[in-house]
């Protein structure tokens, strides 16, 4: 899993492969950008309660910027 500093332009870069991938940020624990084979891209975040972990997809690129995102 790539641990990256997200940007715009570098997520509109990003290539789809055979299989999904997820993009961490570094400004933002837990943020991430999932790509899809289909070249879906879908920010989501990891959190937890009660010491289980639990994934929350909040929106799609570009609807969501990267901005709102954080």
């Amino acid at each position: 899993m790539p641990v990256v500093t997200l940007t715009a332009k570098g997520i509109e870069s990003l290539q789809p492969g055979p299989s999904r991938v997820d993009f961490w940020d570094t400004d933002v624990k837990g943020l991430h950008v999932r790509l899809s084979p289909n070249g879906e891209r879908v920010f989501a975040v990891w959190y937890r309660v009660h010491q289980q972990p639990h994934r929350l997809n909040i929106g799609r690129w570009p609807t969501m910027t990267l901005k709102d995102a954080r």
